[in-house]
């Protein structure tokens, strides 16, 4: 193990023992004692010599050692990926006025408005009014935006 390594494993033993104690005494009781002072809610935890941890700061170390065992360091190299090549190409894109209209007969009057400012109410009153003009306008958005083959 190089330096820069070990000293960030023993920066994460730290961390997991103090989040591990955090977590041990964050719910208290109407006294205003702790679970800490009163029980844990991890179980016993059995180590690799068949010794049985119970106080919390030997289960936080129990734990550290086992991740830190199982954990590996990046070494940089990205792998290889070979290039997929699909046989079918979405081309086109058909949204008609029944599809925008079943879209927005599924919007929730209850919800407030988006960024836009416009109330799901309105959308839904003037829905047979919008139809037309909004599946136009999605079709000559995907025509336009769509990436050059």
């Amino acid at each position: 193990m190089t330096s820069g390594l070990s000293s960030g494993i023993v920066g994460a033993e730290l961390t997991i023992v103090g989040t591990f104690s955090f977590l041990a005494g964050i719910s208290g009781n109407s006294t205003g004692t702790t679970n800490r002072d009163t029980a844990c809610s991890i179980g016993a935890i059995v180590g690799d010599c068949g010794k049985v941890y119970t106080e919390n700061i030997d289960k936080a170390n129990a734990f550290n050692k086992y991740f830190a065992s199982v954990g590996v360091v990046d070494d940089g190299v990205t792998p290889h990926v070979d290039t997929v090549f699909f046989a079918s190409v979405l081309d086109s894109i058909s949204i008609s006025d029944y599809d925008v209209f079943n879209s927005i007969r599924k919007l929730k009057c209850k919800l407030s408005s988006g960024p836009d400012g416009i109330p799901p109410m309105l959308i839904k009153k003037l829905c047979n009014s919008l139809c037309r003009p909004l599946s136009l306008l999605f079709g000559q958005y995907w025509f336009c935006s769509r990436p050059l083959a």
